[in-house]
């Protein structure tokens, strides 16, 4: 008798088994998402698809547009604090977070043994297992710069390839991938002699996610570059012959910037980004580009049904304050009832 089941991306029991349970019934779901627009989110489907409920005229696909390719093709950096965030969290050298971690240790004990039940427990990692990664984080971060290749050229030619942080969701919940390292290294055997692949680390996380083994394996191939995780990412897409992502963000960069993108995830719709399930459909992907409308309204509508929280709080314990919280009842009351009014489930 439900009429629509309201969730998040996220990890909980309760939100899994809940969108299966949605999706099995056939039950319309509304999921709030990160956006493509920093500190905002937009509503998906449960296939992870964006839902827009509302039918922009030409004027506004225009304005739309035009506001989306200067906040994100900018050079003006939005919520500059935000890169900072995972240098402080896993630096244990610092006094100040290493007494914040050891703090941490017996309220995450009591919460991991007392307060999960014993068949959730396999959803999270135990205290030890956080405490290990924690010091593997502080380790590769640093060790990173060992293995980055400082010998890319202006006018080299590329294929850019930007990393997922590895226990994202965008991996972990919406795509089946074994290893995105595995998927770099395959697409590196099939280039032409006189082309490489770019691999960024996600500049939040600035490299603390790659096991050393894979930077040794990936730093050894001579058709792979490892460039900074602080490299501008718009310059890497704009002279990339073309970018290659899973879900990621970089993709709606590399559509306001028109230039080519292959996904081989499906968080982008097909008509905008073209899927691939193997390497050896990347380059023929490649050139089957969407047509420049399609392209325009995609961005216009993510825009338009995306809306912005409090930047100040962003990322950050307190994510909501009374306002956002506000704002998200609105939004999720605004789409449910065009949704329903046009009958479209």
């Amino acid at each position: 008798k439900i009429d629509v089941f309201l969730t998040g991306l996220m990890d909980e029991t309760p939100a899994i088994v809940g969108l299966e349970v949605a999706k099995k019934m056939d039950i319309p779901v509304l999921m709030l998402h990160p956006s493509r627009f920093t500190c905002s989110f937009f509503l998906c489907d449960a296939d992870y698809g964006p839902i827009f409920w509302k039918k922009l005229t030409n004027k506004e696909i225009d304005e739309q547009y035009e506001l989306a390719k200067k906040e994100i093709m900018g050079e003006k950096i939005i919520n500059a604090h935000i890169t900072s965030i995972a240098t402080n969290t896993f630096d244990i050298s610092k006094l100040k977070v290493l007494f914040q971690l050891l703090g941490a240790v017996p309220r995450n004990f009591y919460t991991y043994y007392v307060a999960i039940p014993k068949g959730d427990r396999k959803l999270w990692y135990s205290t030890t297992e956080l405490i290990a990664k924690q010091f593997r984080y502080f380790v590769r971060s640093r060790l990173y710069d060992l293995f980055m290749d400082k010998t890319t050229r202006e006018g080299e030619k590329f294929v850019f390839f930007p990393l997922h942080f590895t226990d994202d969701a965008a991996l972990t919940a919406k795509f089946a991938l074994d290893s995105q390292f595995d998927l770099i290294e395959k697409l590196s055997k099939i280039l032409p002699h006189d082309i490489y692949v770019y691999v960024k680390p996600h500049p939040h996380w600035k490299a603390c996610d790659v096991p050393l083994g894979i930077m040794r394996r990936m730093a050894k191939n001579p058709k792979i570059r490892l460039v900074s995780y602080n490299a501008d990412t718009k310059q890497l897409v704009k002279k990339a012959d073309f970018t290659v992502i899973i879900n990621s963000a970089v993709g709606f960069e590399a559509l306001l910037a028109g230039k080519p993108v292959v996904a081989f995830g499906q968080d982008y719709p097909v008509d905008v980004i073209p899927w691939v399930k193997d390497v050896t459909e990347v380059f023929d992907a490649s050139r089957k580009q969407a047509p420049p409308e399609n392209v325009k309204k995609f961005i216009a509508d993510m825009r338009a049904h995306s809306f912005h929280m409090d930047g100040s709080v962003f990322a950050t314990a307190e994510i909501y304050n009374d306002n956002d919280i506000q704002d998200i009842v609105k939004h999720f009351q605004e789409a449910y009832e065009a949704i329903k009014a046009r009958g479209n489930r």
